[in-house]
């Protein structure tokens, strides 16, 4: 069995602690791109978002001009030919390679290697999925060129990177969203209506903003947020203050807090010295009236509705009294009406509107599904 050497761990530990830093998804892509290779030796790596419906490409590659708008073009139309994609679509997560599906000549015989590898002499790939939003497969790809595939220890310092990625990722964006009223907060001014909450150096609240307030007595009863942080979040907190610097840190993971018809997500970033708690309420159930903002008709707002719950297209349709081939054909209208290509993708979307007018949902509770892309 592969083990990762002490000299691996440190390795990933440094590339972690910049990873985790508080910033905006641009800057998490190039920090990403920049020092992955430190973790995984490779050739490239390419940061890229692909539109299976559209056949569209964008991404962005550490090696400048290797992967330009031409580039994504002729990538996106070969893009269904990937076997990497196809597993992210079924909800793989764990990191996989091209040697996984294809054989070396199986993969040379591809219009992708012939118009897309061969030219810049790229022989092996492995990737790993990225939580992106609904409707796209987002992916983080390392590859190689010459005669060395990718290894067992290299799939398995993905893999013990794996929740880590998926949770800066999805730290980057709930940044990107509100970098306004973050930029507010770091220069003393209180943002009108966000749910932030500054922690000073002793992790005590200095600033709470009022939605933030409201939420935090909503869940933790009256005046939670008075000289210091209800006791769920404190021992939330210690609990990664206390790993040891030496070791491989915990994933970042949202603290999610039930309520009777919704949840609070709780997110701890950081900004040089500063920490923030990021607060987002999320909804538990969907109903088909809250998702009329989507251009759903009333019968499709139905299906969608409990499709979202986890119900299979046959419970669907036992439900509410249609049969099953009915149920498939609402969700195909569905699908094309949401933009997206599957049941996954068009419930996180619907989740997403259920839990506050179309913002991206970032929970981590059991109630909703993972993001579109998740791995």
């Amino acid at each position: 069995m592969e083990r990762l050497r002490l000299t691996d761990l440190h390795a990933a530990t440094r590339f972690l602690r910049d990873l985790y830093e508080l910033d905006e998804l641009a800057s998490f892509q190039r920090r990403l791109l920049a020092q992955l290779p430190t973790v995984v030796p490779c050739d490239m790596v390419i940061y890229c978002e692909n539109n299976l419906r559209t056949k569209e490409s964008r991404g962005f590659a550490n090696l400048p001009g290797a992967f330009d708008e031409k580039d994504a073009r002729i990538y996106g139309r070969h893009v269904h030919e990937s076997p990497l994609l196809r597993a992210y679509r079924r909800g793989r997560g764990s990191a996989v390679k091209y040697s996984d599906f294809f054989t070396r000549r199986e993969f040379h015989d591809t219009g992708l290697y012939n118009e897309f590898f061969r030219k810049r002499g790229i022989e092996f790939r492995i990737a790993k999925g990225l939580p992106g939003p609904p409707g796209l497969v987002t992916a983080v790809f390392l590859d190689r060129s010459g005669t060395r595939d990718f290894g067992a220890r290299d799939r398995l310092l993905l893999n013990v990177l794996r929740p880590h990625l998926n949770q800066s990722y999805q730290n980057s964006v709930v940044v990107s969203a509100m970098r306004d009223q973050v930029a507010m907060v770091e220069q003393g001014l209180e943002p009108i209506d966000g749910s932030l909450v500054l922690l000073d150096t002793d992790g005590r609240p200095r600033l709470t903003t009022p939605l933030a307030r409201r939420w935090l007595d909503e869940f933790f009863g009256a005046h939670a947020t008075g000289g210091s942080l209800p006791d769920a979040i404190a021992r939330w907190i210690a609990r990664y203050d206390s790993a040891c610097p030496d070791d491989l840190p915990p994933p970042m993971t949202p603290l999610v807090v039930e309520g009777e018809a919704s949840c609070l997500v709780v997110r701890l970033l950081s900004h040089n010295s500063h920490r923030f708690l990021v607060l987002h309420k999320q909804a538990r159930t969907v109903t088909a009236k809250s998702l009329g903002a989507l251009g759903l008709s009333g019968r499709e707002a139905e299906v969608m509705t409990w499709t979202a719950q986890g119900k299979t297209n046959a419970e669907t349709a036992t439900i509410l009294k249609l049969s099953r081939r009915t149920v498939e054909k609402h969700l195909e209208h569905i699908y094309s009406k949401l933009g997206v290509e599957t049941r996954m993708a068009a419930a996180a979307l619907v989740w997403a509107v259920a839990s506050g007018g179309g913002t991206i949902s970032v929970g981590s509770s059991s109630k909703s599904p993972p993001l579109s892309g998740a791995g």
